[in-house]
């Protein structure tokens, strides 16, 4: 999968602008109660890296207002008196216990300035400060900054050579975008972006899977594994696939998840993924959950994989359990996995 580092979305120096912190001294106020406030945009610069990663790019795509960048706005408190904390803390009602608030060293922009309202009656001299700091001209030149930077980052994502992104942004242009029926735009305003290319699994189970998938070896994939980096290879084998071979993406690769560990935004990528709740799929490739019945008794002379698994289409089964040798299949070893291969090649559909 090619891809390019969150580099070529931002230089050095435009995520120093996100990320550094611009002090705000709210003033008029009494010099013997402090309201000094830290500024950082550095949930854009988290979305901006999770939109290399192929996650989140609706989201960034869709930010053309901006207002749209109050969302990735954050506060820290640098130097802030009690009592405004405690004007904080009482916006979110008594239950809320100040020593286990989120917001102890900071808050997002938003959450922070719906605590102040012009409405109030006789509104506290810090809410005043708060809310003519708000009417200033510092805060349309801000937005005004990071939406031209947005701007370009949009741009430049449209570039990158990468089939799942391509598609994605082809279906937002096309407003054929799953999430274009939907009320609001998910805004999400985290400061560290979580979504990696780098795979969590042992690099030799990751190879295996790749190999047995890019090889075309298998038609149907059944994987309980989590992994993004591995999710979005596979999605992007059966777009691939698919468009190489003029079919739906399920009858070109079908994949299929269990237990709801899978939601990665596979949709958004255009993909086609199948999830259980409970129970597995069949598939050529069978990634065994721990929790899966595997009787040894069937995978002997005259056995199958799928007959021993209780799934009606298996040829390769990888599993944490070692079952030893089989007499119906070919063992190897990957690691802390071990690969099973029937070997009798049975053929099977596409699909389920």
């Amino acid at each position: 999968m090619k891809m390019m580092t969150t580099k070529f979305l931002i230089n050095a120096e435009e995520r120093n602008s996100l990320v550094a912190e611009e002090l705000l001294q709210l003033s008029p106020y009494d010099d013997n109660r402090p309201f000094v406030l830290g500024l950082n945009a550095r949930p854009l610069a988290a979305l901006f890296d999770a939109a290399i990663c192929g996650s989140r790019v609706y989201e960034l795509m869709k930010i053309s207002r901006p207002a749209d960048l109050f969302h990735y706005l954050y506060l820290d408190f640098v130097d802030i008196d009690p009592s405004i904390l405690r004007h904080v803390q009482n916006f979110f009602g008594p239950r809320a216990r100040f020593d286990v608030m989120p917001f102890l060293g900071g808050m997002k922009f938003l959450e922070f300035d719906r605590c102040f309202s012009s409405n109030d009656d006789g509104p506290a001299l810090f809410c005043r400060c708060w809310l003519e700091h708000r009417e200033s001209d510092f805060w349309d030149l801000k937005l005004l900054a990071l939406l031209d930077l947005t701007k370009r980052v949009q741009h430049r994502l449209r570039l990158v050579d990468d089939l799942l992104l391509k598609n994605e942004i082809s279906l937002i242009d096309d407003h054929k975008h799953r999430r274009d029926f939907l009320v609001k735009v998910e805004r999400i305003s985290e400061r560290e972006n979580t979504i990696s290319l780098t795979t969590s699994l042992p690099l030799d189970l990751y190879q295996t899977i790749v190999s047995l998938v890019k090889e075309n070896k298998v038609n149907s994939v059944s994987c309980p594994l989590t992994d993004y980096a591995l999710w979005r290879f596979l999605v992007e084998e059966q777009m691939r696939r698919a468009q190489s071979l003029g079919q739906e993406p399920s009858n070109a690769l079908f994949l299929s998840g269990c237990g709801g560990g899978t939601d990665w935004g596979t949709a958004d990528w255009g993909g086609d993924v199948h999830v259980l709740d409970e129970g597995v799929f069949s598939s050529e490739l069978f990634i065994k959950p721990d929790w899966h019945n595997f009787r040894r008794e069937f995978a002997g002379i005259g056995g199958s994989l799928h007959q021993a698994s209780y799934t009606s289409a298996l040829h390769y089964m990888l599993t944490k359990e070692d079952f030893g040798e089989l007499e119906c299949a070919i063992r190897t070893e990957i690691g802390d996995w071990i690969l099973y291969e029937n070997k009798v090649r049975l053929v099977f559909s596409s699909s389920p």
